[in-house]
């Protein structure tokens, strides 16, 4: 399992069906790596099962979708505070960055990633408050999530800075930063600093 930031120890996992549960170094957060069936055909992968997961993840999904990205796209950091997703990415090479926008949290402004290509099937799960990011690698990316609430627009959610210096993630590790392709919003996310004015504006 490829990951930087957010998991403890791949050695501690909780078995639930044909799923192993990783718990991540942030509150709620978790890793589902699901059984994958080999033959000489090739692969079968069950990637959900309500029962098993509500054990763990007692919540209820409403909403799938999934986006094909070019190789060197770069989407995010979005997110709200009332949606958690399951995501994943069943083909393609992918890496997927989180950061807790979780103003009172511990790991306020901790970041931990997980990245995805076609050799694994492990499904990450990012709850609210959470800003989310994933890169491509490679062209054709496909990234798969679950979510708890329908998509009401971007309004509904924050865009925080991709390359904030105060999250200190080395994107040199990453992806070349030459070769980035952003969106209009993604180059004008805000800073961390702001989101957080922003939100003690609202709040005190």
């Amino acid at each position: 399992m490829n990951t930087k930031g957010l998991l403890q120890t791949n050695d501690q996992f909780k078995e639930i069906g044909d799923f192993k549960v990783y718990q991540t170094g942030f509150q709620d957060s978790l890793i589902l790596e699901p059984k994958v069936f080999y033959d000489h055909r090739g692969t079968y992968t069950e990637t959900y099962h309500e029962k098993f997961v509500y054990e763990i993840l007692p919540l209820r999904f409403v909403q799938d979708d999934f986006s094909i990205s070019h190789k060197n796209v770069v989407r995010g950091f979005h997110g709200n505070y009332k949606v958690g997703k399951f995501v994943s990415s069943p083909t393609g090479h992918i890496t997927n960055i989180i950061v807790d926008m979780n103003f009172k949290s511990p790991t306020y402004s901790a970041w931990g990633s997980i990245t995805f290509n076609s050799s694994c099937s492990e499904m990450l799960y990012i709850p609210p408050g959470f800003g989310n990011l994933i890169i491509s690698h490679k062209d054709n990316s496909v990234y798969w999530y679950k979510q708890t609430a329908y998509y009401e627009g971007k309004e509904s959610q924050f865009t925080l800075q991709w390359n904030d210096p105060d999250l200190k993630i080395p994107w040199n590790e990453f992806i070349d930063l030459e070769d980035i392709i952003l969106s209009d919003r993604d180059k004008n996310g805000k800073s961390l600093s702001r989101l957080f004015s922003e939100w003690l504006q609202i709040n005190y």
